[in-house]
């Protein structure tokens, strides 16, 4: 960021190696080549940051507080960026009114020379045309001195203002930002819950046959603090006796092809965002799997929910399973493929963590 500013000073450190405002060169004599040349060398104004207003965070807390979770180490990152940015911002202003000063110095100057080389033209004139040239150079002798000077100062105050700004940025960059958790996850999963009572309406119908339920697999997030291992919940009884569907015709071309190409990152570890190898996350893995296939499936978990809804008994590999915030594929026998840590096999299920279960989906058909 203190890139504009350290430009600005390059370009003035140019103007002296090259001694614009000499009068030696070209032996300047005229007010109007004289003018010209300082005219040319005011700088650009440096651009100031754009309007920008922090997320409001109001509902943040009162969240935190539904799940039982502490939002302060969050609410506190989000003021020292704000306060970091503003100082940030005072720098890049401070530059930009630098170089406005010095603009607005140069054309003063520039539009003061001709009349009052003119003015001295004039008054030497009885001594001769020697007297009159000496006045002329005089003159700009000063203007180009002035110019110089303006210049000079505009490079010390961009110099300062670069400190500022490095030292804000690096503050900035400094601040500790909370990662995701377990416990984040944990969050996340109970306000999924809520939302699919409050705002979705009644839980979905089960499926008319549905496959056993088995312990929920959900993808963690990278914590950046070890966490106390949470309880883990016994499974609900599974209900007889279907354990897995009925055989069912091969699938098409593309969903075999997702499925290999699911089945190509088994032990990849969960990347919260993750979409390519080396780190998934659940709908990261479905969507590139599907697009490995040459099949493009929507990104976000909840909008994978397309082509056509399927039983339990009709499911074939390549089939999804949906559910408000988490996605797997079905690859055959029973078992499906999903991003935990790391990217595994499981037995299909339909409840994980109180996530409203949305169905099986047929992205190919």
């Amino acid at each position: 960021m203190t890139a504009p500013l350290a430009s600005v000073a390059g370009d003035v450190a140019k103007v002296y190696s090259d001694a614009i405002f000499s009068p030696r060169v070209d032996g300047v004599l005229d007010p109007v080549t004289a003018a010209m040349k300082i005219l040319a060398a005011r700088p650009e104004i440096i651009p100031t940051l754009p309007a920008y207003r922090v997320p409001d965070f109001a509902a943040f807390a009162p969240l935190a507080q539904l799940v039982g979770r502490d939002a302060q180490s969050r609410l506190d990152a989000v003021a020292a960026l704000e306060f970091h940015r503003g100082a940030i911002s005072d720098a890049i202003s401070a530059g930009a009114l630098i170089t406005l000063a010095t603009a607005v110095e140069l054309t003063t100057i520039a539009a003061g020379l001709g009349p009052s080389v003119a003015a001295a033209v004039v008054a030497a004139t009885p001594a001769g045309p020697a007297a009159q040239m000496a006045a002329a150079a005089g003159l700009i002798a000063i203007a180009f001195g002035q110019a110089q000077q303006a210049l000079e100062e505009m490079r010390t105050g961009l110099e300062e203002a670069a400190q500022r700004l490095a030292a804000a940025t690096a503050q900035a960059m400094a601040v500790p930002l909370p990662g995701a958790t377990v416990g984040t996850q944990e969050a996340e999963a109970a306000l999924g819950g809520y939302a699919s009572q409050t705002v979705l309406g009644a839980p979905p119908a089960p499926a008319a046959s549905a496959p056993p339920q088995v312990r929920p697999v959900a993808p963690p997030v990278r914590a950046t603090q070890p966490a106390a291992a949470a309880p883990v919940r016994e499974a609900p009884a599974p209900p007889p006796p279907m354990a897995v569907p009925a055989a069912a015709p091969n699938p098409s071309a593309a969903a075999a092809a997702a499925v290999a190409a699911a089945k190509s990152q088994l032990g990849t570890p969960y990347v919260w965002g993750g979409s390519q190898p080396g780190g998934f996350d659940c709908s990261g893995l479905t969507s590139w799997a599907y697009r490995q296939a040459g099949v493009t499936i929507p990104r976000i978990a909840s909008d994978q929910a397309v082509g056509r809804q399927v039983s339990f008994a009709e499911l074939q590999p390549g089939d999804l399973v949906i559910w408000s915030g988490h996605a797997a594929m079905y690859v055959g026998d029973g078992m499906m493929i999903e991003a935990g840590d790391p990217v595994q096999l499981n037995p299909v299920r339909t409840s994980n963590m109180g996530m409203a279960f949305k169905g099986f989906w047929r992205p190919t058909a």
